[in-house]
């Protein structure tokens, strides 16, 4: 018995230190009410952590769209948003700040190629430099600044980047990241290996999503698997001096999710919450020994469990619970 209550204290402790947040995503007019604020704060404070992590998504209509819609029914109000950083830092919490853009067809924003990029790299500055006031007015420590934007994160089209993150400097003050796709998709490398501006940001992330093509069985086969891909960003990012964080990791519920972790609505599936302990556990032992600064786990959601019964739900009771009893 002590050896299992001790076990499940190193992996609370790995899981604390390198845990840079659980990212609180909501969504539409409505989002980010103080029921669920509460929930979320309560949440951070028994896992120990130290930041609070809050989505802002704003939306273009389809993936060939030049224009961004962020004052509509489908974005979170500004003043609940407001709310919510006030309450985090009351609560001694520092803020990271996720500004994204998705479509409202549900296509993946990977696939957002806008006909006019000027005419969207023009709009997206001028959000984002509102936001960058919005975050410098309620002292919020990071913004991230877009996430696995691939078609408009290409070499061509970084002169805008540059041009924004300087400009958004003038007005904010906190440290500015982007959050890449740690997948292969449309083209042979990664998007974290043609970005040509993390020299210009003061954060590197990268969003891990790792596909097995085999089963997985142990922790030990769990961590092999992550511990390939953290590796790669270890070599990669070398020459980098600045703190490197995988930017969204998720551990879906279903049975056998890993072998697509980036899904998280399942059909005809079943829960199988050892399995993604297991996988938990596992990408904890892997980043434990690699340079990364830290990582933010995707995510919290008031309605994950009834809406998405196999998505990334993790109960922080649970997860002690899985722990103690696996071993």
């Amino acid at each position: 018995m002590q050896r299992i209550y001790f076990l499940v204290l190193i992996i609370f402790f790995s899981f604390n230190q390198y845990a840079s947040s659980i990212a609180y995503t909501d969504y539409g007019y409505n989002a980010y009410q103080n029921k669920n604020i509460k929930k979320y704060i309560s949440i951070l404070q028994k896992s120990k952590l130290k930041t609070g992590d809050v989505l802002y998504t704003c939306h273009v209509r389809n993936k060939t769209s030049s224009s961004i819609a962020c004052k509509d029914y489908n974005s979170p109000q500004k003043h609940r948003i407001k709310s919510l950083i006030k309450k985090l830092k009351h609560n001694q919490f520092k803020v990271t700040l996720r500004f994204y853009i998705d479509i409202l067809t549900g296509d993946w924003r990977a696939h957002l190629n806008p006909k006019n990029k000027k005419v969207f790299f023009k709009q997206f500055k001028k959000e984002l430099i509102s936001f960058g006031k919005f975050a410098e007015d309620n002292r919020v420590e990071t913004l991230i600044i877009g996430s696995e934007l691939e078609k408009l994160t290409v070499p061509e089209l970084s002169f805008y980047w540059i041009e924004i993150i300087n400009d958004l400097r003038s007005v904010f003050s906190g440290n500015i990241a982007y959050a890449a796709n740690g997948n292969y998709s449309y083209y042979k490398k990664r998007e974290f290996e043609w970005i040509n501006f993390w020299d210009e940001l003061d954060h590197i992330l990268v969003n891990h999503y790792p596909a097995a093509n085999k089963d997985l069985k142990t922790i030990d086969h769990f961590q092999e698997h992550h511990q390939k891909t953290l590796t790669v960003l270890d070599d990669f990012f070398k020459a980098y001096k600045k703190p490197i964080y995988i930017g969204e990791v998720g551990f879906p519920l279903a049975n056998n999710g890993y072998k697509k972790p980036w899904q998280w609505v399942w059909k005809n599936s079943s829960k199988n919450r050892t399995q993604q302990i297991k996988n938990l556990t596992g990408f904890l032992r892997a980043i434990k020994k690699s340079n990364l600064s830290g990582f933010y786990l995707w995510r919290f959601y008031q309605n994950e469990l009834k809406e998405y019964p196999f998505g990334y739900h993790i109960d922080n009771n649970e997860f002690l619970e899985s722990i103690s009893l696996e071993n």
